[in-house]
């Protein structure tokens, strides 16, 4: 004779557990794609008859590590780069190595002028960085509100 079937479990299966705090995930990350946005943007820019393929000089206000400066060292004939300047309030221990780069003269088929700023780019003044043909910021959400832009840009 065959056994009965096995009763049905009585007991609840744990309820999983949920993070406290709601966390969001950006593939790629949404560092790497603001950077990618600047560059692209300004390429553009710079193949419109402004600029004639002549924007060579970029500031980045809130430049933290120097990552987006660091990404725009190898040439690109569509942005002719040959001065960056980054400020920040904060120093990072990276910045010595931004001139360091061991592909950079690999990468590089004209000069290219990196100078790093500690400091507010409030306090900045046009004889310390000379002329820049762009002013980017990827991390500076909280230069809008320091500087009471209106909520649209």
């Amino acid at each position: 004779m065959a056994s009965p079937p096995p009763a049905p479990s009585t007991e609840l299966e744990p309820e999983p557990t949920l993070p406290t705090t709601p966390q969001l995930t950006f593939e790629p990350p949404l560092q790497f794609q603001r950077q990618f946005t600047i560059h692209e943007t300004t390429k553009h820019l710079s193949q419109t008859p402004r600029f004639s393929n002549k924007l060579t000089r970029l500031l980045d206000a809130g430049c933290g590590d120097a990552t987006l400066l660091r990404r725009l060292i190898p040439c690109d004939d569509l942005l002719p780069l040959s001065k960056m300047t980054g400020i920040d309030i904060c120093q990072s221990p990276t910045w010595p190595s931004l001139r360091q780069n061991p592909r950079e003269e690999e990468d590089r088929w004209y000069g290219l002028d990196i100078n790093l700023f500690l400091g507010s780019f409030e306090d900045l003044q046009i004889h310390d960085v000379g002329y820049h043909d762009v002013i980017v910021s990827a991390e500076g959400s909280h230069l809008a509100r320091a500087w009471n832009f209106p909520n649209e840009v």
